[in-house]
């Protein structure tokens, strides 16, 4: 199962977020939203995950994914076994 169509700033809290028009629910959290996904090779680039939706609202919303959160990824991928990823 999956939403797709145009993400917009989530105007409930100051556009700090996006939004997606879908009408999944909690159970969906964590779900990857993909950019520039290609149906015949399956691969493409994350830039957020379902997080949470508003009542009466049918859109998901998500992290804004930045170079913070591309530095905290390859940070975590380079890691070894008990280390703290800042």
């Amino acid at each position: 199962m999956y939403c797709s169509g145009s993400i917009f700033e989530d105007p409930y809290n100051d556009e700090l977020t996006w939004g997606l028009p879908c009408n999944m629910t909690g159970g969906s959290s964590g779900g990857p939203w993909m950019s520039n996904f290609s149906t015949s090779t399956g691969s493409g680039s994350l830039s957020s995950v379902n997080s949470y939706g508003y009542s009466g609202v049918t859109a998901m919303h998500g992290p804004k994914f930045n170079a913070d959160t591309a530095d905290v990824y390859s940070a975590a991928n380079q890691a070894t076994s008990n280390t703290i990823v800042p």
